[in-house]
């Protein structure tokens, strides 16, 4: 290396060295400075530049912010064409008509107004009938309220319109929306009249009222009455309504007791007979029904007494009297009929040959013994005895 470039490295390393003092200096310098200085709070918040022109807003963005939307215009509603409604073919899915009575307008406050008889396909609700009359004013559907009230919403009946080209027949009035917008007709076919012997009217007849009487509806106008200016016109016969026939009364048959006695008596115990048992397991209930008895309680005994037994009842044959006090039946005391009849039920179903009966009768007790045996099966045991 030649001497030339050695003076050249020194001289930067010397003006380096210098460089490093002077700053070491310097900032000793400062330090000292500030460490002689009063203590004051540091300042952390970020320097606020003013804004130089207009501000900016949101409309400057390309996308708005926030829930504001853009105005969009508003979408015409769609139509829902409802399908045209005929109420014939509605009457027909709900029903038919079955009778009617056929009044034609006006129709007056208080007078007769037409009504319809119609038969459901199906009942509109559980506790409906099959059959329902439809008055004038009323709809085939309505929704119900409350207190017993309904409001029509489909097919109001709203009265009877004649039919002048065919005679035999008359149209019927909806409503079909209830609302008086669509009024439709529904033709109806009237009954034959009813051939009626006229009878010749008093003078202080009700106001008559013109038109044909059939089995199922009264067809015709309500004609208001003669003034005495009016002429006479031709006499309007009365209808005279059929009246309906109650149903025949079933025939019962007639239960008559057994020609012969109930039970026969051997050594003191009653046995009864085939014509007895008989007429016992069809007309006990009824037995039961003609004899009174009551609760009977006393010092010493209590138990059923017997008020009264009708005079021509069989259960005179039981040899139990007016006033007689049942105390028990097979050592079980009864107080009432009921407790009676269940004992002598049970009795029977444990099949007990006998039944006795502990009664008191004028202050004496006695006893009174019942063979429940049939009576063929007795006189077969009766048969081996022997």
């Amino acid at each position: 290396m030649s001497v030339a470039l050695w003076k050249t490295i020194l001289t930067v390393a010397k003006a380096g060295a210098v460089l490093v003092i002077l700053g070491s200096a310097l900032l000793f310098w400062g330090h000292t400075r500030e460490m002689g200085a009063a203590w004051s709070a540091p300042d952390f918040s970020p320097p606020v530049k003013p804004i130089v022109g207009r501000w900016a807003e949101t409309k400057d963005l390309n996308l708005p912010l926030g829930r504001f939307q853009k105005e969009r215009p508003e979408a015409e509603p769609v139509k829902v064409e409802e399908p045209e409604l005929d109420i014939e073919k509605e009457l027909q899915k709900l029903g038919e008509i079955i009778g009617a009575i056929v009044i034609y307008p006006p129709y007056e406050e208080g007078g007769f107004v037409p009504a319809i008889n119609f038969k459901w396909k199906q009942k509109p609700s559980p506790d409906a009938g099959d059959v329902r009359t439809i008055r004038l004013g009323e709809a085939l559907v309505e929704r119900p309220e409350w207190p017993n009230r309904a409001t029509p919403l489909k097919y109001q009946f709203v009265g009877c319109e004649r039919d002048p080209e065919n005679p035999g027949f008359t149209y019927f009035l909806f409503d079909m929306k209830c609302d008086g917008s669509e009024i439709q007709k529904a033709r109806w076919k009237l009954e034959e009249p009813v051939k009626e012997t006229a009878k010749p009217a008093e003078p202080a007849a009700a106001e008559p009222t013109g038109g044909v009487t059939t089995d199922k509806m009264y067809v015709g106008p309500r004609i208001p009455s003669k003034g005495p200016d009016q002429p006479a016109g031709p006499e309007q016969v009365q209808p005279v309504p059929v009246a309906p026939q109650p149903p025949p009364e079933p025939v019962v048959a007639k239960q008559e007791p057994p020609s012969g006695s109930f039970f026969d008596e051997e050594e003191g115990v009653f046995l009864p007979t085939a014509e007895g048992v008989d007429y016992l397991e069809r007309n006990y209930e009824k037995i039961l029904e003609e004899t009174r008895t009551e609760t009977y309680r006393d010092r010493d005994v209590s138990g059923i007494r017997v008020v009264g037994i009708a005079n021509a009842s069989v259960a005179n044959q039981f040899g139990i009297r007016k006033d007689d006090v049942i105390i028990s039946i097979n050592g079980k005391p009864v107080t009432n009929q009921s407790d009676a009849v269940n004992v002598v039920k049970s009795e029977l179903k444990r099949k007990v040959n006998l039944i006795t009966v502990k009664l008191r009768r004028a202050g004496r007790e006695i006893t009174k013994t019942y063979d429940t045996r049939d009576p063929a099966t007795r006189r077969a045991a009766k048969g081996l005895r022997r």
